[in-house]
């Protein structure tokens, strides 16, 4: 794996996803995530585009820009969707160590907003949005919000009731499996 700095930053891309956690570098926040080949539940990366939900393959290697205002969420890594005001760029690479994922997304004044949203997963109705300033703050707080927002959510049984097909959305988990609760770890496992 290489140990040239990424984007200007001098830190290598295998120590950062040893360390988890979001890095900023230049007018960026960086993710690096790290799971093994033999993963059975991979990071799979989905898009809401108009009334489809749409899977981005688990090729060895694939570059996906997610545009701005699109809904997105990654399976097994994060639960509820993100909106962003700023394109994000998803990187997910094989190598014998183990698949690395890369998440790059913008932070510059433009950039006001990222959004929490609940969809209900067996008919696509939403069920709640919730908006994070992402300007003072940076990136890396918004995915506590996220996870307060999701365990609020997991916590009210009639937020969590479809209003659309009246189905119980399953529970929701946040960015780091480290702080899973123990029903947050087990809905990790499942969606």
């Amino acid at each position: 794996m290489s140990t040239e700095p990424v984007l200007n930053y001098d830190f290598a891309v295998a120590d950062a996803a040893e360390e988890g956690g979001w890095r900023q570098a230049n007018r960026y926040a960086l993710w690096v995530g790290r799971q093994a080949q033999d993963e059975p539940r991979p990071y799979e990366l989905l898009e809401i585009r108009g009334e489809t939900l749409v899977r981005c393959p688990l090729r060895p290697r694939l570059m996906h820009l997610i545009p701005a205002g699109t809904p997105h969420r990654i399976a097994h890594l994060f639960a509820p969707w993100r909106v962003s005001d700023a394109d994000t760029v998803y990187l997910r690479y094989a190598e014998p160590e183990g698949v690395y994922h890369t998440l790059i997304t913008a932070t510059a004044r433009a950039v006001k907003e990222d959004r929490v949203l609940f969809v209900c997963p067996s008919c696509g109705h939403e069920m709640g949005s919730l908006a994070f300033d992402t300007r003072p703050q940076g990136m890396a707080s918004f995915w506590p919000f996220l996870l307060a927002e999701a365990r609020a959510f997991n916590s009210d049984a009639a937020r969590r009731k479809c209003g659309g097909c009246g189905a119980l959305h399953p529970v929701c988990y946040g960015f780091d499996a480290r702080s899973d609760a123990g029903d947050e770890a087990a809905a990790r496992q499942a969606w």
